[in-house]
Parts: structure tokens; C-alpha cells; sequence
């Protein structure tokens, strides 16, 4: 759950009742990582998105630069990716996407090699 700005007090109530809840600060390298395992999982097949426009749309318009993308930011790491939506527009369901699949990387299950003798 991301916690920067306001979303640290509600991390802690909420863990409250859901221990399980972490929560992230979003920083550029953050969202950098989660974006890569978003495309990744995407890439490979092992996401299923729903048909819903919004978080479509959200996806398709999200836009990225290496550096800040307004004078007024602090520099980030070099190299590193900073992630934008376009003005008017919105990008909420494309984190919380991001997210959702940071969260499923942990669950999955190691694979395995078996060898059936004949």
C-alpha cells in the first residue's frame, strides 16, 4: 500500500485489523521497480487484465522520462525513470495495478523439475 504522504497513518490503521498490509513510500526507484515487474509479468503472459477503460486508459497514457519531469522536483538517482501522467488525466488504478502484483511476486510458488524414471 503506498504511504507516502497521507497514506502513512492510513497504513497504520489499517494494519489494525490487517497485519499483513505493508506499506511502500513511493520514490522514483520504487516506481521504476514496480513498473518493470507490471511490463514484466504483462510480457509474459501472467497477468490478466480486466477489460475495464479506466485502468486501460491509465496504463496506455502513463509516460516516463529519465531525470525530473517538473524544475520544481528533486533530482532523482541518475539513470533512474520518473513516471507521469498527462495533465487532466489520472494514474490511481495503474499503481494500485503495480502494486497488486508487487504484493502476488512474494506467493509465488518456486518452480520444480521433476523426473519420472521409466
Amino acid at each position: 500500500m503506498d504511504q507516502s504522504a497521507v497514506g502513512e497513518s492510513l497504513v497504520e490503521e489499517i494494519k489494525e485489523f490487517a497485519s499483513q498490509i505493508d506499506g511502500i513510500t513511493f520514490t522514483a526507484k520504487i516506481k521504476q521497480d514496480l513498473m518493470i515487474l507490471l511490463n514484466a509479468r504483462m510480457e509474459q503472459k501472467r497477468l490478466v487484465l480486466p477489460l475495464d477503460r479506466v485502468l486501460l486508459s491509465q496504463i496506455n497514457e502513463q509516460q516516463y522520462r529519465f531525470g525530473k519531469v517538473k524544475p520544481t522536483e528533486k533530482p532523482e538517482e541518475k539513470g533512474v525513470m520518473t513516471f507521469y501522467h498527462p495533465p487532466g488525466t489520472h494514474d490511481d488504478q495503474l499503481w494500485s495495478l503495480a502494486l497488486a502484483v508487487y504484493a502476488a511476486k512474494e506467493k509465488e510458488p518456486e518452480p520444480y523439475l521433476y523426473v519420472i524414471r521409466r
